[in-house]
């Protein structure tokens, strides 16, 4: 049975394994999750369309509820999966939720079978671009839902308390503690039962961890029988004084420090502070490792009388990190934080490799105090990195002088699993506030870097990052690891104006990042994308030299006729190696607004980022609708490309407009609508010349660009040589194999359709839109009926591999957006599709080559493919039949499966195939399979 999983993040399950497709989107996961939190009661089609489309009107809106209802129903096999016409609601018997379960044992009296259902917040971790009411619903739905689980979890530990069970009475108000750790009745239930057990001195641990955390998010402190408990605990303990907690918002505080009795109380109820939403998660964090290793600070020794601890010498202590995969911040944090903390005013910091030999331990005030024997140190930092979720951590950090075991100051922080740097400043900044206090420390640069991580192009034309940079400056210089989460995995320092780098980082693939300060005139950058090609490292831990290299200055914007063109795409290339540098489009002035993309040369130790000589290819009528948000280039470097369109004014179209004209863009591969990265391989264009004297983009008044491309994937979900751009930071350098590691070689030869031959020259194509293409036409009649493309895949790599090949082909022929229906015929072989009204012309893509035709699949923009769809299509294992409704179609055509072996070959031969008619388009395609039978007898 299909399960909505709301509690702790977002997810669909069938009989415990989580679904992909339409099931694994955003928008159509938010749906499932509006469905089930209305439960029975439904939602009305109006309310969901204003929720997930907010932008759209009622009539598109209502279309994408519509293809987003039948997306889940297919992918999930269910065509009964929603019930109601005017409101909309999950039928029971199909899918259930855990929050419908979780209300459900709460109507049924049963809080224990309702405390186990929920596994974390309301929908934790999954957030809409655009969130608006959306957001402000899950926000609702989370509150009101973390308050059920927090009155359940009272009533259990009331209950176990009147039962005289108090070990499971302390399990339940920890759990409460937990989930609201700024609730005093929580701390006072835990309290309790924990002393009824005679662990007084744990009691006394969570008491000053609760007012800590009272103080330091809201200014606040704790409930007075909080303090009274705590008072009596301690004068009936051997144990040492208790920090007092008070308010600035008190008023007056007692000269000893003890809080009045009107001091500021936490009322649950009350207005939180801004910091609470961060603070909240972090405090949970905070009170689980307090309770495992807190009371071990009256355990801690004495530190030896005759050793000198150096009050103003800090030593950050390696960090215990749980999850794995952020393995490599044990000790980058020390790395971090030392380098954060040394020459701030008086202090200095201990090296990171003493710290790393001298610790012993896990995180904690025992072991603190030993690291300060061992090193001298009068301040040691210690702390935990913990997994929160899916795709957060959450970070503790604990200061403690050495001499004496006393803590000065307690800190706890959440954030996305790639910031752990942007948590590491933020405990810097805390840890020199506190400090600052008695000494003279001004404020440090943490929390004010910004993370570039690609080379950039200085103002003057060098490569060199120190032209941005102030003379002097010394530059924190990172590795992270290629595959997502990005996570840290080397350091360095880029002292300017030398631009070598020197990194160390253990054996991988890694990508380069750079965290530049402000610079005169470059403001404050928001940028944080990782550069689109990885280092290669080998060996244990070894090193490497980053070279950056002078480049070429370029210029500034398109222009046509010698005014701007806005919308122009762009694919800048390496001319030496046919490697794209950038892909992007133009603004109304015509200068480049944003690009996205950069591939360096990989070199055998480490990478030489060389900025050579770049040539520009224009896509020709191809626009840009959406560029992609954010970029990979720095301002200098995009006013420093320049490629001017040029055309004959008086170039005149004589042919027929149903006919192809093959562009060719070097360093491209398919897909050349907005939705994709052009990254490495191969790829062409064919498209429908534009008339005489238009600009070269997109006019709906004519014919519009059709582009396509070979597309090669490697199951499970990896597709090396087609990418949606959405699906760029999850696919990593999985997107990017071919060409960059030597495991694939594709090499493309255009040949020539039955009435037309296609060569490559340097000089403007007659059509003038700056297309290097000469036609040469057997019969009088240009361009050509089709026009076939031979690529050669070959395993290059040592191991046998079986590849799925394929077609991604975007025909758009009308005027609207609703113009496409696909097609199928010749066995699947044949795709093609046409002008919704039927009068218009005819295209298709014809498959041929050394493998079976394995299946087809048609999408749309509103469904779009993830990548392991992509791969299923190709394999054949997803097949969408042509559809009867008019839409916006692209499609996927699959050949395979393709095993080679160490150098072995296979051709794969595509047509592409115009005609003037349905009956025409059909004999045209069967002169393209004759003519490709023909030539692969050929010797």
């Amino acid at each position: 049975m299909l399960a909505v999983q709301v509690f702790g993040g977002l997810a669909v399950e069938r009989d415990g394994a989580q679904c992909g497709g339409a099931a694994a989107r955003r928008k159509t996961l938010a749906l499932l999750a509006l469905l089930a939190g209305a439960g029975r009661r439904g939602l009305s089609r109006d309310k969901l369309t204003a929720y997930l489309w907010p932008e759209s009107d009622t009539e598109h809106g209502r279309g994408l509820l519509k293809q987003a209802c039948y997306a889940l129903r297919r992918d999930l096999g269910t065509p009964e999966l929603f019930l109601g016409s005017i409101e909309l609601r999950l039928n029971p018997g199909l899918i259930s939720s855990d929050v419908e379960s979780f209300e459900g044992a709460l109507d049924q009296h049963d809080p224990a079978r309702a405390v186990s259902l929920y596994r974390g917040p309301f929908l934790d971790g999954f957030y809409l671009n655009g969130e608006g009411d959306f957001g402000r619903w899950v926000e609702g739905e989370r509150a009101r839902l973390a308050k059920l689980m927090s009155d359940a979890l009272q009533s259990l530990a009331c209950a176990a308390s009147e039962r005289g069970e108090h070990r499971t009475a302390a399990d339940w108000w920890r759990r409460l503690a937990e989930l609201d750790p700024f609730s005093s009745r929580a701390a006072l239930g835990l309290m309790t039962a924990l002393e009824a057990l005679g662990e007084r001195a744990e009691a006394l641990q969570h008491a000053r961890l609760h007012g800590t955390l009272l103080h330091q998010e809201l200014d606040a402190a704790p409930e007075a029988a909080v303090v009274e408990l705590a008072e009596r605990l301690r004068a009936e303990s051997d144990g040492g004084p208790v920090r007092r907690w008070h308010s600035r918002r008190a008023g007056r505080r007692s000269s000893d420090g003890v809080a009045p009795e009107h001091a500021a109380v936490h009322d649950p109820a009350a207005p939180r502070s801004p910091r609470r939403g961060a603070g909240v998660t972090a405090a949970k964090l905070a009170l689980s490792a307090a309770l495992l290793t807190g009371i071990g600070a009256a355990l801690v020794a004495r530190p030896d009388r005759h050793v000198r601890l150096d009050p103003d010498l800090v030593a950050v202590a390696p960090f215990d990190v749980l999850p794995p995969q952020l393995a490599l911040w044990r000790e980058g944090l020390v790395d971090v934080l030392s380098r954060g903390l040394d020459r701030a005013g008086p202090l200095r910091a201990v090296t990171p490799t003493l710290v790393t030999r001298e610790w012993r331990g896990r995180a904690g005030p025992a072991s603190a105090a030993e690291l300060g024997r061992r090193t001298g140190a009068g301040l040691v930092l210690y702390g935990a990195l913990l997994g929160a979720g899916p795709d957060s951590v959450q970070l503790t950090a604990t200061l403690v002088d050495a001499a004496s075991g006393r803590t000065l100051a307690e800190l706890a922080y959440r954030d996305v699993v790639d910031r752990v740097d942007r948590m590491s400043d933020s405990v810097i900044a805390a840890v020199s506030r506190e400090l600052r206090r008695t000494r003279p420390i001004v404020a440090t640069a943490a929390g004010r870097r910004h993370r570039i991580t690609t080379n950039v192009l200085g103002p003057d034309g060098s490569a060199s990052i120190c032209s941005l940079l102030p003379q002097g400056a010394q530059v924190p210089v990172r590795l992270f690891n290629s595959t997502p989460p990005p996570l840290l995995g080397g350091y360095g320092t880029l002292a300017c104006p030398e631009s070598r780098l020197h990194l160390s980082a253990p054996a991988g693939s890694w990508y380069l990042g750079v965290e530049l300060p402000p610079a005169p005139g470059l403001g404050a950058l928001p940028w944080r994308y990782l550069a689109t090609s990885p280092v290669a490292i080998g060996g244990g831990d070894a090193s490497h030299d980053i070279v950056i290299e002078e480049g070429s200055r370029l210029g500034g914007r398109a222009t046509f006729e010698g005014k701007p063109v806005e919308g122009v795409g762009l694919t800048v290339s390496y001319e030496s190696q046919g490697m794209m540098a950038a892909y992007g489009g133009s603004g109304k002035d015509g200068r480049w607004v944003e690009f996205f993309g950069r591939s360096p040369v990989v070199l055998q130790k480490g990478v030489r980022y060389t900025l050579r000589p770049f040539s520009c290819e224009f896509l020709g009528a191809k626009l840009v609708n959406k560029p992609p948000t954010g970029g990979f280039l720095f301002p200098s470097e995009l006013a420093a490309i320049d490629c001017t369109l040029v055309r004959a004014p008086s170039a005149r179209f004589t042919h027929d407009l149903t006919r192809l004209v093959v562009t060719a863009m070097p360093g491209d591969i398919g897909g050349l609508s907005d939705e994709f990265v052009h990254d490495v391989g191969f790829g062409w264009g064919v498209q429908f010349p534009v008339a005489a004297g238009q600009s070269p983009s997109h006019d709906p008044s004519v014919s519009q660009l059709s582009s396509g491309g070979l597309m090669i994937g490697i199951a499970p979900g990896r597709v090396l040589s087609g990418v949606t751009r959405r699906d760029l930071a999850a696919c990593g350098a999985a997107c990017r194999d071919l060409g960059l590691d030597g495991r694939v070689h594709v090499t493309a030869s255009p040949q020539w359709g039955k009435r037309v031959t296609w060569r490559y020259s340097d000089a403007r194509s007659p059509e003038g839109v700056g297309l290097r293409v000469v036609q040469q036409s057997f019969d009088g009649r240009p361009p050509a009926d089709y026009v076939l493309f031979d690529f050669t895949i070959t395993n290059a790599g040592p191991a046998t591999t079986t590849f799925h090949a394929g077609f991604f082909g975007d025909w758009d022929i009308g005027v609207n957006d609703n113009d496409d229906v696909g097609f199928t015929e010749m066995g699947g072989r044949l795709m093609y599709q046409t002008d919704s009204d039927l009068r218009g012309p005819y295209l298709g893509t014809l498959l041929s080559g050394d493998a079976p035709i394995t299946g087809n699949y048609f999408f749309t923009k509103a469904a779009w493919p993830s990548l392991t769809e992509q791969v299923d299509a190709l394999a054949g294992r997803l097949s969408r039949p042509a559809s009867d409704a008019p839409g916006d179609y692209r499609y996927i055509q699959g050949a395979g499966p393709i095993t080679l072996g160490h150098e072995q070959s296979a051709d794969l031969w595509i047509a592409v195939v115009a005609g003037d008619s349905r009956e025409q388009l059909p004999a045209n395609a069967a002169w393209a399979a004759a003519d490709i039978a023909n030539r692969r007898r050929r010797p």
